[in-house]
C-alpha cells in the first residue's frame, strides 16, 4: 500500500537523490549538460535544504513497503517545484496521489478551497500534468539551460489551444 506523508528531516538525501536520479533518465535528454548542472545545483544548494528544515519548503513522499518511490515539494510561494516518482513505479497512480497531497496542503494552509494550483512544467512532464486538469497559462521559457512551461490547475483556469 503507498503511503502519501510528509518527508521526515532525516529523509532529505534519499528524497533528492530519487529526484536527481529520475531527472536524469527522463529530462536530462532534453536539458543538456547546461541544464543538468543547474538541476544538481538547485537540488544540492543548502539554502534549498535549511528552507526544508525550517518547514518554507514542503516536501511530501510516495512510500511503497517502507521504499520511496515519490515525491513532491512546494516552494514558498506554493507553486509545484518538484515532482518525481521512480521510473519503475511510474503508471501507477503515485504522480497523482503526490499532486493531491500537494493540492490538500495548499487548500489548508492558504483557507481557500479553490487556491489553484502551479507548476513550471518540464517539457516531457506536460501531457502527465495535463491529464491532472492542468492548463497551460504562458508561453514556455528557459532559464539555466531548462525549458519550462507555466501551467495551473484551479480557479481561473480555461484551456489555451493556441499554446
Amino acid at each position: 500500500m503507498i503511503t502519501v506523508r510528509e518527508a521526515r528531516e532525516t529523509e532529505w538525501d534519499e528524497v533528492m537523490i530519487l529526484a536527481w536520479i529520475t531527472f536524469r533518465k527522463c529530462n536530462s535528454p532534453e536539458y543538456g549538460k547546461e541544464g543538468e548542472a543547474s538541476f544538481l545545483s538547485f537540488i544540492t544548494d543548502n539554502r534549498l535544504k535549511e528552507a526544508f528544515l525550517k518547514g518554507q519548503y514542503k516536501l511530501f513522499v510516495a512510500v511503497l513497503n517502507g521504499e520511496t518511490v515519490g515525491m513532491v515539494s512546494l516552494r514558498p510561494d506554493r507553486r509545484i517545484s518538484l515532482l518525481f516518482v521512480s521510473q519503475k513505479y511510474q503508471r501507477m497512480g503515485i504522480g497523482t496521489r503526490l499532486i493531491g497531497r500537494a493540492q490538500e496542503y495548499i487548500r489548508e494552509a492558504s483557507g481557500d478551497a479553490k487556491h489553484p494550483l502551479r507548476v513550471y512544467a518540464a517539457p516531457c512532464a506536460i501531457g502527465f500534468y495535463r491529464k491532472q486538469g492542468f492548463y497551460t497559462v504562458g508561453d514556455p521559457f528557459e532559464s539555466e539551460g531548462m525549458v519550462m512551461v507555466p501551467m495551473e490547475r484551479g480557479k481561473n483556469c480555461r484551456p489555451d489551444e493556441k499554446r
